[in-house]
C-alpha cells in the first residue's frame, strides 16, 4: 500500500448532526403526515 492511498482513505471527516430549529416544541393538533427521505422534511395536513 503507497502512501497515498492512505492518504486518500484518511480524509474522511465526520460531520456533526445539524440542529433543528423546533426540535423538541410540541406540534399541538397538527398531525404528522410524512417524513421526507432524508429525514428532514416534515409535511403536515
Amino acid at each position: 500500500m503507497s502512501d497515498t492511498t492512505i492518504l486518500q482513505n484518511s480524509t474522511h471527516v465526520i460531520k456533526p448532526k445539524k440542529s433543528v430549529a423546533l426540535s423538541g416544541v410540541p406540534a399541538g393538533n397538527t398531525a404528522l403526515c410524512t417524513v421526507g427521505k432524508s429525514g428532514n422534511d416534515l409535511h403536515y395536513r
